[in-house]
């Protein structure tokens, strides 16, 4: 059948049209939905178009799997993803340097393998941090509000509603205020009454106290103030004794 024929085929467009879509769907099986983050764009850009492809077959099975929620979570994702397509390349490259070292290679093959296995172990580090940084970003997920009667449509329904009730709220008049009960005002304080003061007593007159000298009296006054019979007796007995005898 010609070419001009086949155009013309209802039959072919559709067969076609069919074929395009089938392809369609099978790129975007193939890759993820979402752009990669810059680290897997520029390791991306450097690979041919076969070797592309199975990156983004691996970075949509990886997505499919953990499922990451934002920005934040791909990210951290494609650098698992990265850091798994250098090591398929690490591995690849020490196979074959070991073939050449078997195969009686010089010295350059083992001190390039010595390098390639310095750097698998930053790999499996660089890994093991992302890891830990995904499950981090996982651990500070926002949990939802558990209403399982609460779904898309209910909530859209809901915000109407509201948005509804507003706008009649706003369109009512106002309600007059009722006037406001007079307020009396507070009793005046009333003064203090004042406390009679006691009246004054009259002052008691006690008798002083005759306070005696503390000077003490002479001798003679005291043999003054003494009985004049026991004077003249004391006097008697004192001249007898200084009498001189015989």
């Amino acid at each position: 059948m010609p070419a001009a024929a086949h155009a013309a085929d209802p039959a072919h467009e559709l067969g076609r049209a069919l074929a395009e879509r089938i392809e369609a769907r099978a790129a975007l099986y193939a890759t993820s939905e979402t752009p990669p983050s810059p680290a897997l764009a520029f390791l991306r850009e450097r690979l041919d178009r076969e070797r592309r492809a199975a990156l983004d077959r691996l970075r949509h099975a990886w997505h499919a799997r953990l499922a990451p929620f934002d920005e934040a979570e791909r990210s951290a994702v494609d650098a698992i993803v990265a850091i798994l397509w250098r090591q398929g390349a690490a591995a690849a490259l020490e196979d074959r340097l070991l073939a050449e070292l078997l195969a009686g290679a010089g010295g350059e093959a083992a001190r390039t393998l010595a390098i390639l296995c310095r750097f698998r172990s930053r790999l499996e580090k660089d890994r093991a941090a992302a890891e830990r940084d995904l499950a981090e970003l996982f651990r500070l997920r926002p949990k939802p509000l558990e209403r399982p009667g609460l779904g898309p449509e209910r909530l859209e329904w809901l915000a109407a509603k509201l948005r509804l009730d507003r706008a009649k709220a706003e369109e009512r008049p106002p309600r007059p205020r009722a006037p406001e009960p007079p307020t009396e005002a507070p009793p005046a304080a009333r003064p203090a009454a004042s406390t009679p003061r006691p009246e004054p007593r009259p002052p008691v007159n006690r008798p002083a106290l005759v306070l005696r000298s503390a000077t003490p009296e002479p001798a003679a006054d005291r043999l003054a103030a003494a009985s004049p019979t026991r004077r003249d007796s004391l006097r008697g007995r004192l001249l007898s004794s200084a009498a001189p005898a015989g």
